[in-house]
């Protein structure tokens, strides 16, 4: 569970950064980016703090029960998110990987624009199974790799350079 939890983390992540990323400079840094991410997100905490629509809200966590009878979905709680919130109300699909493995998932295994339109194939297929909850792409790349012995910092990990990170953030921004 921690597993999952961790990877959704970093998909989440992943996903802000990829809706903040359109319209900067691709030449931009990964910290440069970073920093702007998180002043657009102050920008965003200050217009949306007021909640979303609390009806639509337990309406959709109903409806993503699927008739669960163990009584433990939907939890239970009157806390509704803000407004702009990406969960509930979207599905995302992610692909993810490395780009130095074919073996670590999809992002390392095809080439960018067969498999940033396999995503989007993937997309609309789960929007067409479910049409209530918006389909959303994100990639999820594979940032920190564990290692069989110590590197730097004597550390058992370790970590993609920046131009591989910064090339899947380029990846990310919607096209034209």
């Amino acid at each position: 569970m921690f597993k999952s939890i961790f990877i959704f983390s970093q998909l989440v992540v992943l996903l802000l950064t990829f809706s903040a990323c359109s319209g900067t400079d691709s030449k931009a840094t990964t910290s440069n980016k970073l920093a702007d991410t998180t002043k657009n997100a102050e920008v965003t905490e200050q217009k949306v703090l007021e909640p979303a629509d609390s009806a639509k809200y337990f309406k959709l966590q109903k409806y993503l029960a699927n008739g669960d009878t163990t009584g433990k979905w939907p939890v239970k709680n009157d806390i509704v998110p803000i407004n702009g919130a990406i969960l509930p109300y979207n599905r995302i699909i992610s692909y993810y990987g490395n780009l130095y493995s074919k073996r670590m998932g999809i992002l390392g295994e095809l080439p960018k624009k067969e498999m940033l339109k396999k995503l989007q194939s993937e997309v609309a297929r789960w929007q067409a199974a479910d049409s209530t909850v918006k389909a959303i792409p994100a990639l999820h790349y594979i940032a920190i790799t564990a290692q069989g012995s110590p590197g730097k910092e004597n550390m058992h990990r370790m970590r993609m350079p920046f131009k591989q990170i910064d090339t899947i953030l380029d990846w990310a921004k919607p096209t034209p």
